[in-house]
């Protein structure tokens, strides 16, 4: 079953309160991008456009995408597209991470050649969000010098932060669209 987005119908409260990224995002961390290290979850549509744009994507990483995944399917159904795979793990990072320095290849590809957001892993659009069980959650793994503990100095939420992300990628139910539209109205 191929899914155009994931439903959502529940928040973990602690999701309300967390700061999210100022404008520099992960660019202002200091982290040496220790979330990349383990790799990512990716989703089938991510997965779909990073091959079909995959002549950008090798310029940028100056190797084959075809070593930039597992190639397993995790068999999960709350993925966009209906399943999921995990990125490769290249020396000590994903295998999207870029070579010469900070940051993901793909969102460079996203920002810097016009290709669409959802060429970016869900999971990796959203950090330091997840989820399971039809509920939005933090995800467990936040390094200490993560951006969205310490430097947020737009003091705006994980939800404002993301908020492009989340409705991209999530369908919620009433009671969770309520208790977004509350939060956003009262965090302005």
């Amino acid at each position: 079953m191929k899914i155009d987005r994931i439903f959502v119908s529940k928040i973990d409260p602690e999701v309300l309160t967390f700061q999210g990224f100022d404008q520099v995002g992960c660019f202002g961390c200091g982290c040496a991008d220790a979330c990349c290290g383990h790799g990512c979850d990716v989703d089938k549509g991510s997965y779909a456009l990073v091959y079909l744009h995959r002549d950008i994507i090798e310029h940028i990483l100056q190797t084959s995408v075809d070593d930039c995944f597992t190639h397993r399917w995790a068999g999960e159904p709350d993925f966009l597209g209906g399943d999921g795979t995990r990125s490769a793990v290249i020396g000590r990072f994903c295998a999207f991470h870029m070579r010469t320095g900070k940051g993901c290849a793909l969102y460079h590809a996203a920002l810097s050649f016009g290709l669409p957001r959802r060429i970016i892993p869900s999971i990796c659009r959203l950090y330091p969000l997840s989820w399971r069980s039809e509920g939005l959650c933090l995800c467990g793994d936040l390094h200490e010098e993560c951006n969205c503990l310490h430097n947020n100095k737009d003091h705006r939420s994980v939800i404002e932060s993301q908020w492009d992300s989340i409705v991209d990628i999530f369908e919620f139910s009433e009671d969770v669209r309520v208790a977004l539209a509350q939060h956003m109205t009262g965090s302005r």
